[in-house]
């Protein structure tokens, strides 16, 4: 893919990239992460973040209930989003990673017969919603924040429940997962793509304003939570 990509973009012979892969539904904002150290060490340079996610792929039938219900969240989406150290759009303050590798089993692949086969704990929503909180206070902690601060979330459509839960123990008010929340509806979980999306949605909202805060989190197998800071 990448290799179509820098053949239809026309990009230079020396094009530098990076392929990240089985992070799961955090890949987007690891690969986010890669891009932004890169431009900061080299300011003049651009990049450009590409998330694929061929969700059907992973298709397999058997009488588990986790099967179905990952069948049922799951969607093929996929997603860009262009970086640059200048220009419009919010800045990238900080990138933080948390793991939790007691949790590690709780999401990823099995491969019966070698074939792919979610496996997707009940205890996910459980886990994601309390990663996510962990990791939206380690990063406003950082920056002396508080809850009210933050105007904007992005927040990974991981699905109904985990948002459920983590808006209460995030304490936020309805209107502020909307954008999480139209994703689902519309598209499904669509794994790493989900958070462009989100980050989409929010965007053509054109509700921020210079000096706004906002938390973009994606969730992932490891049990692994990816988080950025964003400031208008």
């Amino acid at each position: 893919l990448d290799a179509r990509l820098v053949a239809q973009l026309g990009c230079r012979p020396d094009v530098q990239r990076v392929h990240v892969g089985d992070t799961g539904c955090a890949s987007a904002v690891v690969a986010l992460q890669q891009a932004w150290n890169h431009l900061r060490a080299f300011p003049g340079h651009r990049a450009v973040v590409v998330a694929v996610e061929i969700c059907s792929a992973a298709y397999f039938l058997d009488d588990r209930l986790e099967t179905a219900v990952a069948h049922a969240i799951f969607a093929d989406g996929a997603g860009a989003v262009a970086l640059s150290a200048d220009g419009a759009g919010p800045t990238i303050v900080e990138h933080r990673t948390l793991f939790r590798s007691e949790h590690l089993g709780a999401m990823g692949f099995a491969y019966p017969g070698g074939r792919p086969r979610v496996i997707l704990s009940k205890d996910v929503r459980r886990i994601g919603a309390q990663m996510m909180g962990e990791m939206a206070q380690a990063l406003r902690t950082t920056h002396g924040l508080k809850r009210e601060d933050v105007a904007h979330w992005i927040l990974h459509s991981a699905g109904r429940r985990v948002l459920d839960r983590a808006r209460v123990l995030l304490d936020l008010r309805d209107d502020q997962l909307a954008h999480s929340r139209t994703v689902l509806r519309r598209y499904g979980n669509m794994s790493s793509a989900t958070i462009f999306f989100v980050l989409d949605e929010m965007l053509r909202a054109d509700t921020a304003v210079p000096g706004d805060w906002g938390l973009m989190i994606g969730l992932g197998p490891g049990f692994a939570a990816e988080g950025a800071l964003l400031r208008w």
